[in-house]
């Protein structure tokens, strides 16, 4: 999955959780970190790695954190929750870029880059359809924890 689409994911799990306490801090950035693992799972497409392709999604990933925080009107610090989930969840991204510019890292270290993990990719039609559709259910989600 691209940036924007792990970014998404965990500022949903940031705004549905609301850790107060160390443990669900703990929990929510476990969550956040496993759902990259699991999102990458999912059939999808990869951008080529040019400089402007990464900031378009950077870029993307930003408006959509701002809008679920936007949506879910998220008070009392709470917000925070939803911009560490993202940088969380769409962290472990970082690593690729490391590795494809060649600064600092030889190969990936998150256990869904290494090779032998079982990254499923699909065409640009249908790969960016599932992941547009990653965001649509994190705002829709957002959207559904703000009216309750």
């Amino acid at each position: 999955m691209i940036i924007s689409a792990h970014a998404a994911a965990g500022a949903f799990i940031g705004a549905a959780i609301k850790p107060e306490s160390k443990k669900a801090w703990a929990g929510t950035i476990v969550l956040a970190l496993g759902s990259h693992a699991l999102l990458d799972f999912v059939p999808h497409w990869h951008y080529p790695f040019i400089p402007l392709w990464l900031a378009l999604d950077i870029i993307a990933a930003l408006v959509i954190v701002f809008l679920i925080i936007k949506i879910t009107r998220v008070k009392n610090g709470s917000d925070k929750a939803v911009v560490i989930a993202a940088l969380v969840a769409a962290g472990a991204d970082i690593e690729y870029v490391l590795v494809e510019f060649s600064l600092l890292l030889p190969e990936p270290v998150f256990l869904s880059h290494r090779p032998g993990f079982p990254h499923l990719h699909a065409g640009f039609f249908w790969g960016n359809i599932t992941q547009f559709m990653v965001v649509v259910i994190s705002l829709a989600g957002s959207y559904y924890l703000s009216r309750n």
